[in-house]
């Protein structure tokens, strides 16, 4: 069975996630989210991957110029002409690290590592049913829906180890040294996960299991260390909803009574949305990290209306800007548009079919 997020919804795809945004701020004491890697003072660009449509094998990668303010579409297929099949069959996440850039094209079982510059490819890693990346040190950690995270070195390119985790694993993130790790069970149901995995990262060993919901997804930490997580819920009786983990203690914190499809942290503030697949309508809610209470019930204001169906989120730490990826009707090209932190639009750009995942580009 694929995990393609076209079966993760009974009526269509289940929203992707946003690229976990880990920033620094003066939040309550506690342990220190490792960057990757720490930002400079100055973005280059922002590569967006498109998922594609699944099974058409026509997953790309776009770029934008913050300096020319050009838009690129396929930017990998022309720097790797060498390679027939292109990106490959369904994007799933993107990140970069140092000089790399790592791409999980799920439903082609691979890892593609290019240089971040150049786009070059530098290796293909085999990750069957990959999913999501986080980093830690010298490695990457990439989740597989065959139930463990597979650990790259980021040096050698070649895998260390796999680390048994729940079932069909999905996103990660770190704090201090421990991985945190949402296991959905998605294609369990309706005998769902419910948990997050700790791994030690000095040992990468699983040392822990915290009860959370059941499906959970998203993952993201904030700088002092909490975790906003999401549950899927069943899609019917049991809804979508968030909570607050304290990683100190392994406990909720807190529970928002929203949904919540995808998440990105900047700064003191965690900028989600929510899109219902009933009404097909969309919330825009950001939440103050610092207090974990709501901040804005609408962050793009009137510009929200711009947005049809919206399948990912980016903001540039710098300014401010948001990002966010429509999938339009999840078959022709979808759109990048960029709002102010205002809720301006600035501008929209046509990318491939249902971009979903952003990775910003910093220069020295």
């Amino acid at each position: 069975m694929t995990t393609s997020k076209n079966l993760r919804n009974p009526k269509l795809i289940i929203v992707a996630i946003a690229m976990l945004g880990l920033f620094q701020s003066c939040k309550k004491d506690g342990p220190d989210v490792d960057p990757t890697p720490p930002p400079t003072d100055k973005i280059q660009g922002m590569y967006i991957l498109s998922e594609g449509n699944w099974g058409s094998s026509n997953a790309s990668l776009s770029y934008y110029d913050f300096q020319t303010e050009i838009f690129t579409n396929n930017v990998f297929k022309t720097a790797n002409p060498q390679i027939v099949m292109g990106l490959g069959d369904v994007g799933n996440d993107i990140g970069i690290y140092g000089s790399k850039m790592y791409l999980a094209i799920n439903n082609s079982n691979k890892v593609e590592v290019v240089d971040a510059k150049t786009v070059k490819s530098l290796k293909t890693i085999t990750v069957n049913q990959c999913r999501f990346i986080a980093f830690y040190k010298n490695n990457v950690y990439i989740t597989s829906n065959d139930g463990y995270v597979a650990v790259v070195d980021t040096a050698t390119l070649s895998l260390v180890t796999k680390i048994n985790v729940g079932n069909n694993p999905e996103q990660l993130a770190v704090v201090g040294d421990k991985l945190y790790v949402a296991n959905s069970g998605a294609y369990s149901a309706p005998n769902y996960e419910k948990t997050l995995s700790v791994i030690d990262l000095n040992t990468n060993q699983e040392i822990n299991r915290i009860d959370v919901a059941i499906n959970l997804r998203n993952v993201a930490a904030d700088s002092g260390g909490d975790l906003y997580v999401t549950s899927l819920g069943d899609y019917g009786a049991i809804p979508n909803r968030m909570y607050v983990i304290d990683t100190k203690t392994g406990l909720i914190k807190k529970k928002f009574d929203i949904g919540a499809t995808n998440i990105w942290i900047n700064g003191n503030f965690a900028y989600l949305y929510y899109y219902d697949w009933n009404t097909y309508s969309s919330t825009y809610v950001s939440i103050n990290t610092l207090t974990d209470e709501i901040a804005s019930n609408n962050y793009l204001g009137s510009g929200s209306a711009a947005i049809l169906a919206p399948y990912g989120i980016g903001i540039n730490n710098l300014n401010g800007d948001i990002f966010i990826a429509d999938a339009k009707d999840y078959l022709s090209p979808g759109t990048v548009s960029c709002f102010s932190n205002k809720g301006e639009l600035k501008w929209s750009k046509t990318a491939g079919a249902i971009p979903s995942r952003f990775a910003f580009l910093h220069s020295k």
